[in-house]
């Protein structure tokens, strides 16, 4: 038996532990920040409601909450997910890539709360650096999720190597 081979597996399995470790961390600091955004949003914020008639900030909350939970929080968890699912690497692919989505739609909806509160009180869209930037980082995101997802919508074509790699 090669003594380097039984080291490149503890030296594997160590980083193994210490990654998991780092994902738990990973894992509170995330719902620590989520519970804290919710108790700022509904104790100090009026509350959230995407729907609501009478208070367009309740409207405007959910942009906020929506674009940490899901465009941050999920799109996190699903970074972490092939550290964090322990199954074959079939599944981990298909949680990886279905947290994302969750964090594609969820943004979505925080965007479109945002453009509602905007036509509620009249305020021109897209009048900030803070909208422009927020525009343009989401939709990068999702383009990066979809050629991800299916490697053949890149513009400039994938080699068939690179296809079936990719689906293994």
């Amino acid at each position: 038996m090669d003594i380097h081979a039984v080291e490149g597996h503890h030296d594997r399995h160590r980083h193994r532990r210490s990654a998991s470790g780092v994902t738990v961390l990973a894992h509170l600091f995330g719902l620590m920040a989520l519970i804290l955004m919710l108790v700022w949003l509904l104790h100090y914020r009026e509350g959230i409601d995407l729907d609501s008639n009478d208070n367009s900030n309740r409207i405007f909350n959910v942009h906020p909450f929506l674009m940490f939970f899901g465009f941050i929080f999920m799109a996190g968890e699903a970074m972490m997910a092939y550290q964090t699912v322990r199954a074959d690497r079939q599944v981990q692919k298909f949680v990886h890539l279905f947290l994302h989505m969750v964090a594609i739609v969820l943004g979505i909806v925080g965007l479109h709360a945002a453009f509602k509160f905007h036509d509620r009180r009249g305020i021109t869209d897209m009048y900030s650096l803070h909208s422009w930037i927020g525009i343009g980082t989401f939709s990068l995101y999702c383009l990066q999720v979809c050629t991800i997802a299916d490697p053949r919508l890149l513009i400039w074509g994938t080699s068939k190597k690179y296809e079936i790699s990719f689906l293994v």
